[in-house]
């Protein structure tokens, strides 16, 4: 679980005279205040020989999402809430001791505009890994190896 925020205040002064009049300097304020929760369950599994199979669900709630821009005149205050859920899962399946197949599936759930599926947080992909002793015999460096 989690509870975030973030705070921006922005003071931008500005001349707003036209050419050749005195200066008329405004300052210019936007302000962006956010707070959220977080909560994730997410099981790994290896019960299957050779897959490491992981699902999970998560929720996010937006408490506060205000933005606000004005001078001598407000431009925009907008206060709002918002919500999303999602839930994936993820199967890493090795092929052999060096091959991997990673694949997963992601539905998101958004109340303003419906849900989405999608690949896992990556498509699928197949991974190739070396042995670490196969890297020092051949004699690399431990930075060429990163």
């Amino acid at each position: 679980m989690l509870y975030g925020g973030y705070d921006y205040d922005g003071w931008y002064p500005a001349d707003y005279a036209d050419p050749g009049d005195p200066p008329d300097i405004v300052v210019n304020r936007d302000r962006w205040k956010g707070r959220w929760g977080e909560a994730e369950i997410q099981v790994i599994s290896s019960a299957i020989a050779r897959h490491i199979l992981t699902a999970g669900l998560e929720s996010r709630q937006d408490f506060a999402q205000d933005q606000a821009n004005w001078d001598r005149e407000v431009y925009f205050d907008d206060e709002r809430d918002g919500s999303h859920w999602g839930v994936y899962a993820q199967d890493e399946f090795a092929l052999t001791d060096q091959w991997t197949l990673v694949t997963g599936l992601r539905h998101d759930y958004y109340p303003t505009f419906g849900g989405t599926i999608s690949p896992g947080s990556q498509p699928s992909a197949v991974s190739w890994s070396r042995p670490f002793e196969a890297l020092v015999r051949k004699g690399l460096s431990i930075p060429q190896c990163l």
